[in-house]
């Protein structure tokens, strides 16, 4: 983690992130993601077991509790937009572009504790910035309303509402 030379500024701000208060740290703000990396992150948040622990919740916290801090290490790591602090994790990706979601993880992890922010400060970061990974997914049976794939003179419906 390091000062950052000059503010971080972002076209269209407003539109593009949103400001989490991490409590005793303040408010930082993180970045809306796009749909790829919001898919990415899901889909390694399932591949990871958190649908499992999710439901398994309370069979084994010391599991459930490292692989959510684990995966919102990963996503607060991502999103970060912080104006005047960078991270120095560097945010990884596999050969095909997709996010390492557990190198990313452990890099944020660990940087951010060694910085003083505590796992609960993470807890909360990851709580809610996670809407805002569930917004930028594509909602498939929406899209199938609007638009018919299998017909290729398909094209989008209008909102008539």
């Amino acid at each position: 983690m390091h000062e950052r030379g000059k503010p971080l500024e972002i076209a269209d701000e407003e539109a593009r992130t949103f400001v989490v208060d991490m409590g005793a740290k303040g408010p930082h703000r993180f970045y809306t993601l796009d749909p790829l990396d919001a898919y990415d992150l899901a889909g390694a948040m399932n591949d990871g077991g958190v649908g499992k622990l999710a439901k398994d919740a309370g069979k084994d916290l010391a599991a459930s509790t490292r692989t959510y801090l684990l995966y919102g290490a990963a996503i607060v790591g991502v999103c970060w937009a912080h104006p005047d602090v960078a991270l120095d994790t560097e945010i990884k990706r596999d050969k095909n572009g997709d996010l390492d979601a557990v190198a990313i993880g452990r890099g944020v992890s660990r940087e951010l504790h060694l910085a003083g922010y505590s796992p609960t400060d993470l807890f909360v970061a990851y709580k809610d910035i996670y809407p805002q990974i569930k917004a930028a997914i594509v909602d498939m049976e929406e899209v199938g309303r609007r638009v018919d794939f299998s017909d290729p003179k398909s094209e989008p419906a209008t909102d008539t509402q």
